[in-house]
């Protein structure tokens, strides 16, 4: 049976880490990024993606997660061969391509297990491709979040996504946005998906997340994500 006071009490905790999230990355842009700042930090984006980095974030962060909150460990599904991704792109008829980046992304780990709200980083759960080409090809989430045709989940938790906005041609990486159900105004959050982790792998080494009730969250210290945010995404900071 589901524990309803538990999922409650997380929606509490993510909310108020999203509030302090926020603040620690300089505050949305409330009308959305213009099409030059989104321009701007794209062309950073593209420029800056090597392979590796992000993968390496990651298993920094699942090393971190493994003596504190296993399940979130355990919990996510092996990842797919270029083979697959390519397969799985095509059965979804998303027209859009994937960015390298979310490609290497899916090659660690294809999300979460579907079913579980178990998250992965700051209260959000890690959305299977699966899920994601899903989200992305359907009216529902689109049309309730008001995102643009390409807009591609990667992170979830209820009524917030984490996203990227794929374009017809491949990109190397692009800009993370951020909206939320009660405000769908599109935030500019992270400079990559890249960036992304990168900014909580090193929050997580820094000291800067803490654990409530074995969830993730960026609680314990905003001015390690100031630091790092400013560090690892530069063209964001205000």
């Amino acid at each position: 049976m589901r524990n309803t006071h538990g999922s409650a009490h997380r929606g509490q905790l993510v909310a108020a880490a999203i509030l302090l999230l926020t603040a620690a990355c300089g505050g949305p842009m409330r009308d959305g990024p213009s099409p030059e700042a989104y321009a701007r930090v794209r062309d950073a984006a593209e420029s800056r993606y090597v392979q590796g980095p992000l993968t390496d974030a990651l298993k920094r962060i699942t090393a971190w997660l493994e003596p504190r909150a296993p399940e979130a460990v355990s919990l996510l599904q092996p990842g797919l061969s270029n083979e697959q991704i390519d397969a799985a792109v095509r059965t979804s008829g998303f027209e859009y391509s994937l960015p390298t980046e979310v490609r290497e992304l899916y090659r660690w780990r294809n999300g979460s297990r579907s079913g579980t709200d178990v998250p992965f980083v700051g209260g959000h759960r890690l959305l299977s491709l699966q899920e994601a080409l899903a989200a992305a090809t359907g009216s529902e989430v689109r049309d309730l979040f008001r995102m643009p045709a390409g807009a591609l989940p990667i992170l979830a938790f209820q009524e917030e996504y984490f996203y990227v906005v794929c374009e017809s041609r491949t990109r190397r990486a692009l800009p993370v946005l951020f909206r939320l159900l009660e405000d769908p105004t599109a935030d500019l959050r992270f400079t990559s998906v890249s960036a992304l982790f990168q900014t909580w792998a090193a929050a997580q080494a820094a000291g800067g997340v803490a654990l409530h009730d074995e969830v993730p969250l960026q609680m314990r210290d905003p001015e390690v994500w100031k630091r790092e945010h400013a560090r690892l995404n530069p063209e964001l900071a205000r």
